[in-house]
């Protein structure tokens, strides 16, 4: 069985491969809550920030419907879905080998493992262009005008 240590999951002696695939799922299932959640969050930003530079632009213009404003929820969350698919998919739990005392209490923690370092490198990219670079220029774009 698979305890939460302080730095990751840890499989005590004895355990069976259900417990390890168990430990797998949970870390998978968190490693890619934790980036869609951070997705979701740019992404709201960008929108609001989008909502709010047209209605100071077009201050006449009809406001949003609920209809427009759930297809932009939507469109948000998707966004975030497909940008992160990857991680839960390399995410896995790994042995520390760099430290005897993790060695010593069977530590594992959960890294991303890619087949190709280009691979990772590229996704890595990425993800900085879509989480940090484009919401960063569209804030200050819409913020200053």
């Amino acid at each position: 069985m698979e305890t939460k240590g302080r730095w990751g999951w840890r499989r005590k002696d004895g355990g069976d491969g259900d417990e390890r695939m168990e430990g797998l799922e949970k870390t998978r299932k968190r490693e890619g809550t934790q980036a869609v959640s951070i997705f979701v969050s740019a992404y709201t930003l960008v929108a609001i920030s989008l909502d709010r530079y047209l209605a100071i632009i077009y201050p006449l213009r009809p406001r949003m419907t609920r209809c427009q404003a759930k297809i932009i929820i939507g469109v948000v969350w998707a966004m975030a879905l497909l940008t992160t698919l990857p991680i839960p998919l390399v995410s896995g739990l790994h042995p520390i080998v760099e430290n005897r005392v993790y060695q010593h209490y069977e530590y594992q923690v959960c890294r991303e493992i890619w087949g190709s370092e280009v691979l990772r490198q590229y996704y890595t990219m990425a993800l900085m262009v879509l989480q940090y670079f484009i919401p960063l220029i569209v804030i200050i774009f819409t913020y200053s005008r």
